[in-house]
C-alpha cells in the first residue's frame, strides 16, 4: 500500500472519522486516535495496511478479530464496534485505551511484585476463560497484547490470530501462530 494512503492527522475516514493522531504500528496495521465528526467522541482506529485480496491472510486475520469482538464481550476485553473500508482499505472502529502496555511497563520498570503480577493478571485469566467459553482461543497472549490503563483497568488485546473452535478455518498442522 502506498504510503500516501496511510491516514494523516486532520483525514476524515468513512466521512465521520477525524484522525487525531497516530497511536501506534504493527505488523499489519496503524491504529490511530480519531474522533467522530459530529459527537466528538474519541475511539481508536486500526487501518490495514496491506493491499486487501480475498485471499489474504491479513484480511481474514483482521475480520476475525472483529469477529471474536462480536462473541465475546467482557470488561478486560477491548471492545471493537465496527469494520468498514475507507479509500478500498480495511479499519476497525475500537474502544480508545490510554495507558500502557504490560509490555512498555516491564520495559520502564523491569520485574513486578508477585501480588502487582497478580492484580494484573487475573483480569487477563478471567477474559480468556470468557472467551474459552464463546469458542475462542487468543493464541498471542503476551504483554504486549495485554495493556494497562490509566485507571488500572486491565484489557486483553489483539485477537488477529485468534482461533474460533466452531470455524471452519483451520491451521495447518505444525505451523505456528502468535509468539
Amino acid at each position: 500500500m502506498p504510503q500516501s494512503a496511510i491516514p494523516q492527522p486532520g483525514d476524515i475516514i468513512a466521512g465521520k472519522y477525524r484522525v487525531e493522531r497516530p497511536i501506534g504500528r504493527g505488523g499489519m496495521g496503524a491504529v490511530f486516535e480519531v474522533s467522530h465528526t459530529v459527537t466528538g467522541k474519541r475511539f481508536a482506529i486500526k487501518w490495514l495496511m496491506t493491499e486487501p485480496t480475498s485471499n489474504d491472510d491479513s484480511v481474514t486475520r483482521f475480520v476475525r478479530e472483529a469477529q471474536v469482538a462480536g462473541r465475546c464481550e467482557h470488561g478486560n476485553i477491548v471492545e471493537v464496534y465496527d469494520i468498514d473500508r475507507d479509500r478500498g482499505q480495511l479499519f476497525m472502529v475500537m474502544e480508545l485505551l490510554k495507558g500502557q502496555t504490560l509490555g512498555e511497563r516491564l520495559e520502564m520498570q523491569g520485574r513486578q511484585p508477585y501480588r502487582r503480577v497478580c492484580r494484573l493478571l487475573l483480569p487477563c485469566i478471567e477474559a480468556v476463560a470468557e472467551a474459552h467459553g464463546a469458542g475462542i482461543i487468543h493464541r498471542d497472549l503476551k504483554p504486549a497484547n495485554i495493556f494497562i490503563t490509566n485507571t488500572h483497568e486491565i484489557k486483553l488485546m489483539d485477537f488477529g490470530v485468534a482461533k474460533i473452535l466452531d470455524s471452519k478455518e483451520n491451521t495447518q498442522t505444525g505451523s505456528m501462530i502468535g509468539t
